[in-house]
């Protein structure tokens, strides 16, 4: 446990979370060894990666719900906050946006890669090529 009495900043975490949240930095930056080195071992297995993705993502909601609306983070047993800056909220927001952004690009893409759109680019490409062996008919000159 953080036992040490520093505080630590939920934005720093956040952005630890966000960028290395599978391998637990966030956890490490925190005071909490033991939950990042447990991370860290079940993401180099490939079925711990099962678990430590959504343990990630919880993180980061969990985070993102303590900078911007002033819940607890239950995730982070014993760890000392400090209080909540404009750049942590900052970071959230930035963090939100990301999410949202990804999730969008995502039904986006989904939606207009249908197989028929590519039936029909495979189709173009076939009645644009030219066999290899075919050459034109040259009529002699008089």
């Amino acid at each position: 446990m953080s036992s040490s009495g520093k505080k630590y900043s939920k934005g720093a975490a956040l952005a630890l979370a966000g960028l290395f949240g599978p391998f637990g930095v966030d956890k490490f930056y925190v005071g909490l060894p033991e939950l990042g080195l447990i991370q860290i071992l079940l993401t180099i297995t490939i079925i711990g990666m099962v678990i430590t993705l959504p343990w990630s993502a919880i993180t980061i909601i969990g985070l993102v719900l303590a900078i911007l609306f002033g819940s607890g983070t239950l995730l982070y047993p014993g760890v000392e906050w400090e209080e909540t800056t404009t750049n942590d909220q900052i970071i959230a927001w930035i963090v939100v946006g990301l999410y949202v952004l990804g999730l969008v690009s995502t039904i986006v893409s989904s939606t207009f890669s249908s197989m028929p759109k590519q039936q029909w680019y495979a189709q173009q490409i076939a009645e644009s090529a030219t066999p290899m062996n075919a050459s034109p008919i040259l009529e002699p000159v008089v």
